[in-house]
């Protein structure tokens, strides 16, 4: 089993950026961890809420306790940890998160916010995760098109994220991965300029190129810009004879 990992940012036509994203790794015991923050460019704080999911993480890397009581106890303790420092200096920073952790051969994730994991197999994009905004609840009620949320005047109000008063729920998805299964991690920098089609099409040497284009697009006022992109390759034969026979 092996795991080819990538990952970019791009400040964008901001002054600041307060985007995060990292990579965790323990190649002893094959887990690693992809993390990627957004802070909410609206408040203060953002980039030290974002950064705080980033130190955290990696205080608590390598995970001793099960996957999801570890990815739990990420986002809580970053949660208080940016509650606490708002209080300090009378601000309300928050952040979007993503982590995927990686098991051997088995995925655990949670999002929270409108940051992006895509799970691509063959081709498709075959799970996306269901951002925590007013404009995907929009989407839901079928009120606007998918197409539409980028541009949205609402797009950027978020119904969950680390920080604020809210009191923190997560939910943890968990799957066992097959030969060539890709996973993208994006801010929404890059989702809202980025076509499905290019995401799929993307790989380990095209990303420096994917963030790019992402910022010519955002022009001068885009959004900061992050991806991280992981790759899963088999070493079974079955498994990756399987693959190929499946996409003849």
């Amino acid at each position: 089993m092996s795991w080819q990992f990538t990952k970019a940012s791009h400040i964008g036509g901001r002054k600041e950026q307060q985007d995060r994203v990292n990579i965790l790794k323990d190649n002893k015991n094959k887990q690693y961890c992809c993390v990627l923050a957004d802070g909410m460019g609206g408040h203060q704080g953002g980039a030290m809420a974002a950064q705080q999911l980033m130190d955290i993480s990696q205080q608590l890397w390598p995970p001793n306790i099960p996957a999801k009581q570890w990815l739990e106890k990420v986002c809580q303790q970053t949660h208080q940890a940016i509650q606490q420092e708002g209080k300090e200096n009378n601000i309300n920073p928050r952040t979007t998160a993503v982590l995927l952790l990686i098991q051997k051969n088995k995925i655990y994730w949670t999002h929270i916010g409108d940051s992006r994991l895509y799970h691509i197999r063959g081709k498709q994009i075959i799970e996306q995760s269901y951002d925590h905004s007013v404009v995907q609840m929009l989407v839901a009620l079928g009120k606007i098109k998918p197409e539409e949320m980028a541009t949205h005047p609402d797009q950027n109000r978020l119904t969950k994220s680390l920080g604020g008063d809210e009191v923190l729920s997560i939910d943890i998805q968990t799957q066992k991965v097959k030969h060539q299964d890709v996973f993208i991690l994006a801010s929404d920098g890059l989702w809202e300029t980025i076509t499905p089609e290019e995401l799929i099409n993307a790989n380990q040497q095209s990303i420096d190129s994917l963030i790019a284009t992402a910022a010519e697009r955002g022009g001068k006022t885009g959004d900061n810009i992050s991806i991280c992109f992981a790759c899963y390759q088999s070493e079974s034969v079955w498994e990756r004879l399987l693959f190929f026979e499946g996409n003849r």
